[in-house]
């Protein structure tokens, strides 16, 4: 993998992470919802952010109320997402869009913790917890098929979101119409 990721161009690995950085924190939310062990890591209020120098968007989760959120962007709607009232974690930056591509998917990257507050060791263990449990609970014979299917496709819009206005792909998707995409899988729908 490792090979194949410094094989990349810039911005193919820059796109890369983005898809990596929105599916991770996305699945993670998704996970805390079904999973116990993460719903107890959620208990109290935190805030988490992912940046990589050389990748256009941000990363976040954030925990209010026992809810675990993730949102994927950037420019100023990343400003007025706040904090966990309060309960400021910190951020994990990463130097490169290829040491963020490579750490997100379980591989050895540079990671910058930066705390901003002492919610950060609660927001590190959920993260680090989280990491695990959601690949696990995608491999496991014994999650119930709608669930399955409602962290898949979360997984698969929100990477397909995170590259939607990302300009090295826009030059090599203008030949395709613009539009919306919505999946519904029961009572649930993303658009």
């Amino acid at each position: 993998m490792e090979k194949c990721i410094e094989a990349l161009s810039r911005e193919e690995a820059s796109t890369l992470a983005e898809i990596r950085m929105s599916v991770t924190v996305h699945l993670m939310a998704e996970a805390a919802a079904v999973d116990e062990s993460l719903s107890k890591l959620s208990a109290a209020p935190f805030s988490l952010t992912l940046a990589a120098a050389g990748v256009r968007g941000r990363a976040r989760l954030t925990c209010r109320e026992g809810k675990v959120t993730a949102w994927f962007g950037e420019g100023e709607s990343y400003r007025q997402r706040g904090s966990a009232r309060g309960a400021a974690g910190g951020m994990l930056l990463f130097p490169g869009a290829r040491a963020c591509a490579r750490s997100l998917a379980g591989g050895s990257g540079m990671i910058i913790p930066i705390p901003f507050g002492v919610a950060f060791p609660r927001a590190l263990r959920f993260f680090k917890a989280a990491a695990g449990r959601a690949p696990a609970l995608l491999r496991s014979p014994e999650l119930a098929p709608p669930i399955k299917a409602r962290l898949l496709l979360a997984a698969t819009v929100h990477g397909l979101a995170a590259v939607a206005g990302d300009p090295w792909l826009e030059k090599r998707m203008s030949h395709f119409p613009d539009g919306i995409v919505s999946i519904g899988v029961g009572d649930v729908l993303f658009s």
